[in-house]
């Protein structure tokens, strides 16, 4: 599970990489919809991956949680830096916090999570 989750999120911020340089996403969806159908799967199988192997000793998925997590910031950080939309639009500058707030959350409580598995 852990593996997979890593895939569908090397895909995500493949995807948003790509933007970035090539001005046009290779799938085409927008930055919520590639979230919700990526990113929250993505999330959701490293958390249940843990709670799996809590009582085995794996620094393995310890490390794959984590790598996980650091994706996920790093992807919601480049998504929401490379906006071309400016602090003064304020409407839309909170639309971007909104969307990138949760998921420095979740991408931080998943870095926590795959630090104390190393630590097993």
């Amino acid at each position: 599970m852990a593996f997979a989750a890593i895939i569908l999120i090397l895909v995500y911020v493949g995807n948003v990489l790509f933007s970035i340089y090539f001005g046009k996403s290779f799938l085409p969806l927008d930055v919520t919809t590639l979230g919700i159908i990526i990113g929250m799967p993505s999330a959701a199988l490293q958390i249940i991956a843990f709670f799996l192997a809590r009582k085995t000793k794996s620094r393995f998925i310890g490390l794959l949680i984590l790598i996980t997590g650091i994706l996920m910031m790093g992807g919601s950080l480049a998504t929401t830096t490379s906006s071309d939309q400016s602090i003064s639009d304020l409407e839309s500058f909170g639309k971007h916090i909104a969307a990138f707030l949760p998921v420095m959350v979740l991408g931080m409580f998943i870095v926590i999570l795959g630090i104390s598995k190393l630590n097993d």
